[in-house]
């Protein structure tokens, strides 16, 4: 199939869309690589009379001439938003999708449709301080003493809190429920939204309202314990340092990572519509 036409009869709303990771794959499945433009050059062409007009002393000659102008055109189209649809047939053509998470292996390419929930951990380290500021004004005004020791409680959560915030990136999750009632668990990169998060934050919430599907690479199984080759000679870590670090990176992915029991998955197109896929 060709990269400039594809066998779409819907419109797809784009909410994520990984240009990097698309344009890779696709230029594995079209030998031609990736398009990034659309030049289409039309010619017209016009014929028109024109006299000629010889004296003579006794004699007038008539003659006439044609004479052919033409005129150009050249139109270039982006076609960088026609990436996502061409893998989407390319890999429904060669059948090259998975549908169910179950189905598929690390590496594998799955489409999943369900709900999604986002949240944005650069919000979090700018809402901190002024959450932990609103429990001190608080305290101020508190009249009994079971009030400021419950408020004293949330405000030392807070601070620890804070702390473990300062050293996670700031990078921003979502959990999905496909519908299968598998969970999944993604970190998205903010420049490839559609939108800027202040605008899905203000909007929605934490909850983004209808269904959604995700193009997705598999990267982590729900299963912690499943993996593709048992005997495979996985690294064991000597360095007392690293081995030192495990516990604290295994508390922070409980805290602010993939939960128990959630795939892991990268996705590289959220869409909502395209039900012929």
């Amino acid at each position: 199939m060709a990269q400039d036409s594809q066998n779409i009869d819907s419109l797809f709303d784009y909410f994520y869309f990984d240009k990097e990771r698309v344009s890779a794959l696709t230029a594995q499945l079209f030998p031609a690589g990736v398009l990034n433009s659309v030049k289409k050059t039309s010619h017209e062409s016009e014929n028109g009379l024109k006299e000629l007009k010889a004296g003579l002393p006794l004699i007038g000659v008539r003659t006439n001439s044609a004479e052919a102008s033409a005129r150009g055109q050249e139109q270039v189209f982006d076609s960088s938003w026609s990436l996502p649809l061409n893998l989407l047939d390319k890999l429904s053509e060669t059948n090259r999708i998975k549908t169910n998470l179950h189905e598929a292996k690390l590496g594998d390419i799955v489409l999943i449709k369900g709900m999604m929930k986002i949240f944005d951990a650069q919000m979090v380290h700018l809402c901190m301080p002024i959450i932990k500021k609103i429990k001190l004004n608080e305290l101020k005004s508190a009249k009994n003493n079971q009030e400021k020791n419950t408020l004293k409680q949330e405000i030392a959560g807070l601070e620890n809190a804070e702390e473990m915030v300062k050293i996670l990136p700031p990078t921003t999750h979502i959990d999905f429920a496909d519908s299968f009632g598998n969970l999944s668990w993604m970190s998205v990169e903010p420049s490839n939204l559609t939108t800027t998060l202040s605008d899905v934050s203000l909007k929605y919430g934490p909850f983004i309202p209808g269904e959604w599907y995700i193009l997705c690479i598999v990267d982590a199984y729900a299963d912690d314990n499943k993996v593709d080759n048992p005997d495979a000679p996985y690294p064991d870590v000597t360095n007392e340092l690293k081995r030192g670090m495990e516990p604290m990176l295994l508390m922070m992915r409980g805290l602010m990572g993939r939960p128990l029991g959630s795939f892991g998955i990268t996705p590289l197109i959220i869409f909502r519509g395209g039900d012929n896929h």
